[in-house]
């Protein structure tokens, strides 16, 4: 099982072709259209590289350009919703753009593609990739709305080498869609986003989780930072429900499975009485609304990728990236 890492907003996706400071829509979810129930393959792997292709060299563009606008033609959910933020903050630095920004390159893809009902939207798959930007394999999930609409990747997260699943593949190397709804998990890929808030939330220690910097390591540094004497800072933490950051889930070969899913989270930092507020952060100073006297709101989103195991047992999670998307002065 691949061990928990949590990564900051800035950390992983400034790396990317996608541009950040710093689940998924099963076929039980999805409508349809033409009532055909034939399961086939959510897309050729043929067409299916050419879509990894076109997100890496659209978003060396969105990166070079800073441009929000092109950057929606190939990504959508919570990746969108965190980069569109970090370009807004990137640009109003760089308003000409980024000459300097070093392209990504993906290499040494593995294609993960789940049979769907042949008459059902959303499609989706997932990729496997090497990049340029170190050890770490990347996985990016993508996901088309409809016959006419473009493939945009909504998830990305990223695996040390040789940590990544082993997925459960058919005869002809098709991989198994896990519905949101699913028995026979430790918890079902749509209880997931509620699971994780409910956990961060507690007083006490459930076990639903593994430790790790994503879990237990995240409520302990939060317990510090609750109540001191110069500030107290109030946390809320939110399952996020849209159809658009619908969790994301494939078969693992020991019966599990790997679940993207998506979260939001507040924090509210008051500051005592007679004491100044710290010069705001440029990032957060960007995406502020209204005056900051004695405290400052921010609010973020965080896709998560985890490890879910069949039957019971601790939920792993692997990886954890946090983007801020707005902020708030009072």
């Amino acid at each position: 099982m691949a061990r928990a890492r949590s990564t900051s907003a800035g950390r992983l996706l400034r790396r990317a072709a996608v541009s950040v400071a710093p689940v998924v829509l099963m076929a039980s979810g999805c409508v349809t259209v033409h009532g055909e129930d034939a399961m086939v393959p959510a897309v050729d792997k043929a067409e299916a590289a050419k879509v990894v292709r076109h997100f890496a060299t659209t978003s060396n563009r969105v990166n070079r350009d800073l441009d929000a606008e092109l950057n929606a033609t190939v990504e959508a959910g919570v990746l969108a919703a965190i980069d569109e933020a970090s370009l807004k903050v990137r640009r109003s630095k760089k308003p000409e753009g980024d000459p300097e920004f070093e392209p990504l390159e993906l290499s040494d893809t593995t294609y993960l593609v789940p049979e769907l009902r042949g008459g059902d939207w959303p499609k989706w798959f997932m990729a496997d990739t090497a990049n340029n930007r170190g050890d770490d394999r990347w996985l990016f999930a993508f996901v088309r709305e409809g016959k006419d609409q473009p493939w945009r990747a909504t998830y990305l997260t990223a695996f040390e080498k040789d940590e990544m699943p082993e997925f459960e593949l058919d005869e002809d190397g098709l991989a198994q869609a896990v519905p949101v709804n699913a028995t026979g998990l430790a918890v079902a890929p749509g209880r997931l986003s509620e699971t994780y808030t409910d956990y961060l939330a507690a007083d006490r220690t459930p076990d639903t989780f593994e430790d790790g910097p994503a879990t237990s390591e995240l409520r302990e540094a939060r317990q510090k930072e609750r109540k001191t004497a110069r500030y107290v800072t109030q946390f809320v933490d939110q399952p996020v429900t849209e159809e658009r950051f619908a969790p994301l889930a494939l078969r693992t070969a020991d019966g599990g499975a790997l679940v993207m899913f998506t979260t939001r989270h507040s924090w509210k930092i008051t500051y005592a009485q007679g004491v100044p507020l710290p010069p705001t952060d440029d990032f957060t100073k960007v995406l502020m609304s209204g005056t900051p006297k004695r405290s400052v709101t921010r609010t973020a989103l965080a896709e998560q990728a985890a490890v879910v195991p069949k039957g019971s047992g601790p939920v792993t999670v692997v990886n954890r990236i946090s983007g801020v998307i707005s902020a708030r002065g009072e």
